[in-house]
């Protein structure tokens, strides 16, 4: 489980902001990789697939095996999302192996290579590289395959997401005009089901009242009856479209991460609430929200928040040299300090 959104402010500036949900502790590891940083594509068979180095230096949820959500120095971001039951990765072979790399690289791949959403899509569809069939190594748990789909957007608010729906094939690529994402069914079941509820508002549908009058405060909220409240990818969807649409614009993308952080507020859940029984072993799980991420595009500022501590680290990608010799990483973010990466990762 995850939930994206992407707001504008009111001077043309975007921001982009998600959760990572998940039933299983994941590496929250942050960092900065400057450009010239080296990545081999993992297989089946180890380390032995495409290999590149970054154009541009990248910031965020980037590690030494690869990213799953964070932003380049052209202001791209790009995020790996759940899809289970609408995925399916290559087989890796010796004719394709120089093009394959896993799909938590995939993220990486994308922001040190391209300047831009059109870019990123240009080179996917072009089979620039393939997400091969290879499994994840879970903490505390037998390795298992990611069913991810990627969400890119760059600065000017151009959004796609990229599916991997058939072994083989190049993947689906779909425009994401609201910039919304969550997980499952496929992102063209989201678009369609949004569009159900637009006639939802934000206005009070029994006003107006005269100045004094406490009366409509009976009514506030009533032009949202109907809005799904569930915590599915359906009903969380549809909830970002609408606050995303309705929230009123911030002055500036540096204002608007203050607006991303309260949207994303209602996307905060907590251990308990979302259970599953294993079948075979009767132990308990539950999905919570890991981590939340926002990304100031304009300002190159990436700012990020985990479970365990509500303080906000800032990394801002222009105070880095892009131009370093090695991949800086602060595998604690979620220790209680305000200190980032220029004191943490010098």
């Amino acid at each position: 489980m995850c939930t994206g959104i992407r707001i504008q402010a009111t001077n043309g500036d975007y921001v982009y902001a998600r959760t990572m949900e998940f039933d299983t502790p994941l590496p929250t590891n942050l960092g900065y990789a400057p450009r010239g940083t080296k990545y081999t594509g993992l297989t089946t068979t180890g380390a032995d697939g495409i290999s590149w180095e970054h154009k541009y230096a990248v910031g965020g949820q980037t590690g030494p095996r690869g990213c799953s959500d964070a932003m380049n120095e052209k202001g791209v971001v790009a995020g790996g999302f759940n899809l289970p039951g609408y995925t399916a990765f290559t087989a890796v072979t010796d004719e394709n192996r120089s093009k394959a790399l896993a799909i938590e690289q995939a993220c990486a791949y994308i922001l040190g290579n391209y300047a831009s959403t059109a870019e990123a899509k240009d080179g996917i569809l072009a089979g620039d590289f393939f997400v091969a069939d290879t499994p994840f190594p879970f903490v505390g748990s037998a390795p298992g395959q990611l069913p991810l789909h990627v969400r890119i957007g760059d600065p000017t608010g151009a959004t796609v997401v990229i599916e991997w729906h058939t072994a083989g094939s190049l993947p689906a690529v779909y425009a994401a005009p609201t910039g919304i994402i969550t997980n499952a069914p496929a992102y063209n079941w989201h678009q369609a089901n949004a569009t159900q509820f637009q006639h939802l508002s934000p206005y009070n549908p029994y006003g107006p009242f005269t100045e004094g009058n406490q009366d409509y405060k009976e009514q506030m909220g009533n032009g949202y009856v109907g809005l799904p409240g569930g915590s599915n990818p359906p009903d969380r969807f549809v909830r970002a479209t609408t606050y995303s649409r309705d929230t009123y614009q911030a002055a500036t993308g540096a204002d608007a991460v203050w607006t991303a952080w309260h949207i994303m507020n209602n996307y905060d859940i907590p251990p308990g609430i979302l259970r599953n029984i294993d079948g075979n072993t009767n132990k308990e799980s539950s999905e919570y929200a890991l981590w939340t991420s926002v990304a100031d595009t304009a300002n190159c500022c990436y700012y990020f928040r985990t479970h365990e501590n509500n303080n906000i680290y800032k990394l801002d990608l222009k105070a880095q040299d892009p131009t370093g010799s090695k991949l800086l990483t602060d595998p604690a973010p979620g220790a209680p300090t305000t200190a980032f990466i220029a004191a943490s990762l010098a």
